[in-house]
């Protein structure tokens, strides 16, 4: 490895197990957390508005906004992972030359 190279830490690979989970897991938790109290305080917001319909609509389209975010997911699972190996096996693509 050359000095200009710059030095790369493996969380998984050199961490005790313990600490990589939590060093993983914090920023999950928080951005669940943060979407947990977005959703309530956009519920709180369109409560005030006296409307029956407003909040039925907004019941209903965020479980469907969920199934939609959870496919995207997917395929951004699939495709980590093939960046990952890619990345990993040093298989990345040159700009062609023009």
């Amino acid at each position: 490895m050359s000095q200009n190279e710059p030095q790369t830490q493996s969380v998984l690979g050199e961490m005790r197990p313990s600490r990589a989970i939590v060093k993983l897991a914090v920023p999950a938790t928080l951005a669940l957390l943060a979407k947990a109290i977005y959703n309530l305080v956009d519920t709180a917001y369109i409560g005030m508005l006296n409307s029956d319909i407003a909040l039925t609509a907004v019941g209903i389209t965020v479980p469907l906004l969920l199934i939609m975010v959870s496919v995207e997911n997917i395929f951004a699972a699939g495709a980590a992972v093939l960046a990952g190996r890619q990345l990993g096996q040093r298989m990345r693509k040159e700009p062609a030359e023009r």
